[in-house]
C-alpha cells in the first residue's frame, strides 16, 4: 500500500507541473501576441501618419538617383542621406501611393523637412521644385564639350 501512496503523490506533482508548464506556455503566448500587435501597429502608423524626420526649415540634401534604380535602393539612399527613418517604410508607402512605379532618375534636391509623399512627388516629377535634373532631360554642355565638339568639327 505504501507504495500506492507515493505513485499518487507523484501523478499529482506531474499533474500539477504539466498545469504550471500550460499556464506559462499561454503567457508567453499572450505576452508574443502583444508585443507583434505593438509593433505591426507602430508599422501600419509610420507608414499612414507620415512625419518628416525634422522641423521646418529642415535641411536640403541633394540626392542622385542612379538609372534602374528600385524603389528599395531609393529608400535606402534616401535613408542613408538622413531623409526618412526607415527605408521599409518608404518602400511600403510608394506601393500604396499614386506614386507607385513613378520615380525617376535623377539629380532631387530634398529636404529634411519633406513628408514621404512631398519627396514622391519631386522624384516622380510632378512637383519640379526640387527636380536639378533627371536622366531624362539633356545634360548642358561643360566647356570642356564644348572644346570637344570644336575639335570634332
Amino acid at each position: 500500500m505504501a507504495k500506492k501512496k507515493s505513485d499518487t503523490g507523484y501523478r499529482v506533482a506531474v499533474l500539477g507541473a504539466k498545469g504550471i508548464l500550460k499556464i506559462l506556455f499561454y503567457l508567453l503566448v499572450i505576452i508574443i501576441i502583444i508585443y507583434l500587435s505593438k509593433k505591426a501597429f507602430s508599422f501600419g502608423y509610420a507608414i499612414f501618419n507620415q512625419e518628416p524626420v525634422a522641423a521646418e526649415p529642415g535641411q536640403a540634401v541633394t540626392v542622385i538617383i542612379p538609372e534602374g534604380s528600385t524603389v528599395k535602393d531609393i529608400a535606402k539612399t534616401l535613408e542613408r542621406k538622413g531623409l526618412i527613418e526607415d527605408d521599409l517604410i518608404f518602400v511600403v508607402q510608394e506601393r500604396l501611393s499614386g506614386y507607385h512605379g513613378r520615380l525617376k532618375a535623377g539629380t532631387y534636391l530634398l529636404n529634411t523637412a519633406q513628408t514621404a509623399d512631398e519627396m514622391m512627388e519631386i522624384l516622380s516629377g510632378d512637383n519640379p521644385d526640387g527636380v536639378l535634373q533627371t536622366s531624362s532631360e539633356p545634360e548642358e554642355n561643360t566647356a570642356e564639350d564644348d572644346a570637344i565638339e570644336k575639335v570634332t568639327q
